[in-house]
């Protein structure tokens, strides 16, 4: 999520409740100049914030360069309704940046780059952090299949070493086997030799 979004829209719930413009019903009348503005603030018409919110409207129903709406602002006890700003796709975000730059305050424009400077920081030390628990869970990984391989090879080399002690058992029963088939050979053979001599 774009932090500047963000910050848009927690701005335009804090102006939710604030007076809105509405468009008068000559929609070609021009702009008041600053000397129109001068007279009506003389005359006691202070203007009132205006919360406007820029979205994308259909190419279709998209007016024309003249035939733009004019906004006036209405008194506190005055109707107020929302006023929606038909503007290309590409300038949505530009614009209501620009409607919200213009409803702040100086000191929470002055605090905005703080903000997001802030708000940058923590993202940034949240994917770092992220990658590093990443990175260890890798090495943990590796490290684990390693000592799995080892422990393999190491149970591989016992079975090992088991069947060759065993075949070695079997090869030394085999001799000691042999040796006492000769040794019974000799000892019947002298028997024989024995009883020939008596």
């Amino acid at each position: 999520t774009d932090p500047e979004d963000v910050i848009l829209a927690k701005r335009q719930r804090q102006l939710g409740a604030e007076p809105v413009a509405r468009p008068t019903a000559d929609a070609h009348a021009p702009r008041q100049s600053n000397a129109e503005a001068a007279a009506s603030r003389a005359a006691g018409k202070w203007p009132v914030m205006v919360d406007l919110e820029a979205s994308l409207a259909s190419k279709r129903s998209r007016p024309s360069e003249a035939s733009r709406a004019v906004f006036t602002a209405e008194d506190e006890d005055g109707p107020t309704e929302a006023v929606t700003i038909a503007c290309p796709s590409k300038t949505v975000q530009f614009v209501n940046h620009m409607i919200l730059g213009s409803q702040m305050e100086l000191s929470e424009v002055d605090e905005l780059p703080k903000k997001l400077l802030r708000e940058q920081a923590g993202l940034a030390f949240r994917l770092q952090a992220s990658a590093s628990m990443e990175m260890w869970l890798c090495v943990k990984r590796a490290i684990s299949a390693a000592e799995r391989a080892k422990k393999a090879y190491d149970d591989g080399r016992a079975k090992v070493a088991e069947a060759g002690k065993a075949i070695q058992d079997h090869a030394q029963l085999l001799k000691e086997k042999e040796a006492a088939e000769r040794r019974a050979l000799a000892s019947k053979a002298m028997v024989g030799e024995m009883r020939a001599a008596l």
